[in-house]
């Protein structure tokens, strides 16, 4: 089976993917942050990391510290 495509937003050229974990039995696999009423998902000073293909490069990873958390971006 392959990946399907989840979501995507062409404009910020961005996807989520759902990949079979039988694909890759031995990946290690992210824990994914679940937001709640009293705990943000992020906050500032904490490192975070992305993952894409900005603007048509090859896979890319980069991390950072986020310095500010607004509405629907992480800065």
């Amino acid at each position: 089976m392959e990946a399907v495509v989840v979501a995507r937003d062409r404009e910020a050229d961005l996807a989520l993917l759902r990949i079979p974990t039988s694909r890759c039995a031995t990946c290690p696999r992210l824990k994914l942050a679940v937001p709640t009423a009293t705990e943000p998902l992020v906050v500032a000073g904490e490192r975070v990391f992305a993952v894409g293909f900005p603007l048509n490069q090859e896979m890319t990873l980069t991390t950072g510290i986020a310095s500010s958390v607004r509405a629907g971006a992480i800065i």
